[in-house]
């Protein structure tokens, strides 16, 4: 942060991601189990508001973050997609309350409102948004799609757009089963994007195909990120496989990766 930070919040459950905002309006998502350098990797940044963010609470039930501004401006983020989802109203329902604005919120995790209080705690001042009953939100791609798969194991299908946005979709409905998105690659000039995928052998898997000549290996179940692949070139990657084989008596899996400037990049599983 280039500011003062006001709020930190803990996004658990399958995000595994730490928030954290302040005075400079942007909300900073961490893994603080990915290290680089020693210190902790920057998954990505939420921007929209248009003064200092002072509080940000997460909605386990519902997988989004709330987040207030200084003016009483209160966000609600989709943290699989990384899109702002709503602009919640910031004025309080209390004709008595003399300020008006949202000073302070909270989650009841029990149940699943938002609570939001000005600077009269009266139950006229308290203004609940009960999630419950709101229907899941598709989520679509915004960018060009560079990857569709079939996943003959559990039976949906995989696509992924070259910003990173990852869906599953249910083959038999239509419907949108699970969204995330890709942890940016670091430490590169010009901007990432995918330029490839596929499932390793047991399809459990899935394997991203950088434009910066790098490959990472996904749990497409949550999003978690398992392993990063690293080439000697900066070439996109232009086709990413898990190969199996057997030399005398032992079994070989690797990774292998072809990139556009010809050459062909083997990992060991």
């Amino acid at each position: 942060h280039r500011l003062a930070v006001k709020a930190l919040a803990w996004c658990g459950r399958q995000n595994n991601l730490l928030a954290s905002a302040g005075l400079d309006r942007t909300i900073h998502l961490w893994r603080p189990e990915a290290q680089r350098g020693g210190k902790p990797v920057v998954s990505g940044a939420l921007n929209g508001h248009n003064s200092g963010v002072v509080d940000l609470c997460f909605h386990e039930a519902r997988d989004v973050l709330f987040s207030l501004d200084s003016q009483g401006g209160v966000l609600v983020w989709d943290l699989a997609s990384r899109t702002l989802v709503s602009r919640l109203n910031s004025i309080s329902q209390n004709n008595f309350d003399i300020q008006r604005k949202v000073a302070r919120m909270i989650v009841n995790q029990r149940s699943r409102h938002l609570v939001t209080a000005t600077n009269h705690l009266r139950l006229q001042g308290v203004r609940p948004l009960d999630l419950r009953d709101e229907s899941e939100k598709l989520v679509a791609h915004t960018g060009d799609v560079s990857v569709v798969l079939y996943n003959a194991s559990f039976d949906f299908i995989l696509s992924a757009d070259r910003g990173g946005f990852v869906s599953t979709w249910s083959l038999a409905t239509g419907a949108q089963i699970f969204k995330f998105v890709c942890v940016e690659v670091e430490g590169t000039l010009g901007i990432p994007q995918v330029e490839c995928g596929g499932f390793d052998l047991s399809e459990r898997r899935l394997i991203i195909g950088w434009s910066q000549g790098s490959v990472q290996v996904y749990n497409f179940s949550n999003g978690t990120l398992l392993h990063i692949l690293i080439t000697d070139s900066p070439s996109p990657v232009t086709c990413v496989r898990q190969v199996t084989y057997v030399r005398g008596k032992e079994v070989h899996i690797n990774f292998m990766a072809a990139l556009s400037d010809g050459s062909v990049a083997i990992w060991p599983n």
